[in-house]
C-alpha cells in the first residue's frame, strides 16, 4: 500500500462504509460506519419537514456520497410477508411473475406496493421453489422516503430490519428504477483494482529496468581492457549481486500479479448471494471462507476455472440461523500459476 497515492489509499480504506437509517417509535436513527462499527450520527422525528440542523443535514448528505450503501431498515410490523410456492420454471422470470400475479397473492396490485423477494428453498423432487415475498404499500413508504430526502438521506436499499444478514440486508424492496446505477459502483471497483495493479507493476518493473541498465553498464566495463585485475574481480562481484537482485525482482513480479488476477476472477465468478469473509493464498494453496445460499455449487464453479485442483470443503458446511446462509471453508490448489 505504501507505493499507492494517498487519495487511492483513502478510497481503498473507505470501502465497506454504510449509512444506516432505522425506524422505531415514529423516529429515525442514523448511524454511519463499517459493519459491526456503526457510530450514531443523529435521531429525529419522522414528519413532513423533519427538524434537523443545517450542519447535520450537510453531514448526512456528505456521508451518503461516501458510503457504499445507504440502507433504510423497516420494522417488520410495517411490512406484509408472504411465502409462495411456485414452479421452479418461474425462477428465471420470477420478478415478472410476481408483478403480474401480485393481486392474486396479496390485497394489492404491483403498482400499489414496493416489494422484494428471495428464494428460500428449492425442491428438486417436486420441481417447486419457496419464495419469501416482502412488500409495503407505496402510500406508507413514499412519505418516509420524502422525509428522509428532505433530511439529506437518500436510501439505495430498503430492507426488513429483522432480517439483516451478512450482506446487511436480505431483501431490497426499493425498485431498481429508484436505485443508483450499479455499473457506476462496478466501474469504480474495477478502476481501483486496475490502478492498484498498474501501480504495483510499475513499482516492480522500474527497479528491474534500472538494475538491467546497471548490469549492462558493468558488463561493458568488464569487456573493456582493465589496468588492474583486482578491479575486474570487483566489477564481476557487483554484476553477480545485481543479477541476483534483478532475478529476485523478476520472480516477485511474475508471482504477485497472479494473486490479483485470481482474486478478480473469483469476484467475477462467484454468485451474488455468496459472501467471502476471508481469502488466503500461500504458495499454491488457496483458502476461501464465507457464506452462501448454496455452498455446494461453489465447488463445481471453482473446478471449472481450469487452473484449480483438489477443490474441497476443509470442514463441514454449517447453517447461519440468522440469515439461513451456509457457512463454508473451501481449500484448493493452484495447478499452473503461470496460466494466470
Amino acid at each position: 500500500m505504501g507505493v499507492l497515492p494517498s487519495t487511492l489509499r483513502n478510497k481503498l480504506h473507505r470501502r465497506g462504509q454504510y449509512v444506516m437509517a432505522e425506524l422505531h417509535d415514529g423516529h429515525c436513527s442514523i448511524r454511519y460506519g463499517s459493519r459491526g462499527n456503526l457510530m450514531p450520527i443523529t435521531r429525529f422525528a419522522i414528519q413532513e419537514e423533519p427538524l434537523i440542523a443545517d450542519d447535520i443535514r450537510q453531514q448526512l448528505s456528505e456521508l451518503g456520497h461516501k458510503a457504499d450503501q445507504v440502507i433504510l431498515l423497516i420494522p417488520p410490523e410495517m411490512l406484509l410477508t408472504k411465502t409462495l410456492q411456485l414452479p421452479a420454471a418461474t425462477e428465471n422470470g420470477l420478478e415478472n411473475v410476481l408483478r403480474f400475479e401480485m393481486d392474486r397473492h396479496t390485497p394489492f396490485t404491483a403498482e400499489q406496493v414496493y416489494y422484494g423477494y428471495r428464494i428460500i428453498e428449492r425442491d428438486t423432487k417436486t420441481q417447486r421453489i419457496s419464495v419469501a415475498l416482502k412488500l409495503m404499500a407505496r402510500a406508507k413508504l413514499d412519505p418516509l422516503l420524502k422525509a428522509l430526502e428532505v433530511s439529506g438521506v437518500h436510501p439505495t436499499v430498503v430492507a426488513p430490519a429483522a432480517e439483516a444478514s451478512s450482506d446487511l440486508y436480505s431483501v431490497n424492496i426499493l425498485p431498481k428504477s429508484m436505485q443508483p446505477p450499479q455499473d457506476r459502483k462496478a466501474r469504480s471497483r474495477r478502476w481501483l483494482l486496475f490502478v492498484l495493479f498498474i501501480t504495483f507493476i510499475l513499482a516492480v518493473t522500474v527497479p528491474v529496468y534500472q538494475q538491467e541498465a546497471r548490469v549492462e553498464s558493468l558488463r561493458t566495463e568488464i569487456s573493456a581492457p582493465k589496468a588492474l585485475a583486482e578491479k575486474a574481480q570487483v566489477v564481476n562481484e557487483q554484476v553477480k549481486v545485481l543479477t541476483e537482485s534483478r532475478q529476485f525482482l523478476v520472480n516477485k513480479k511474475n508471482s504477485a500479479p497472479s494473486a490479483l488476477i485470481l482474486l478478480n476472477e473469483l469476484t467475477r465468478l462467484l454468485p451474488d448471494h455468496t459472501w467471502i469473509s476471508r481469502f488466503e493464498l500461500r504458495g499454491r494453496d488457496i483458502k476461501l471462507q464465507g457464506e452462501s445460499n448454496e455452498a455446494s455449487e461453489l465447488i463445481g464453479l471453482m473446478e471449472g476455472m481450469g487452473y484449480l485442483g483438489n477443490v474441497r470443503f476443509s470442514s463441514p458446511v454449517t447453517s447461519n440461523p440468522r440469515n439461513q446462509k451456509e457457512r463454508f471453508v473451501i481449500v484448493a490448489q493452484l495447478l499452473q500459476e503461470e496460466a494466470l
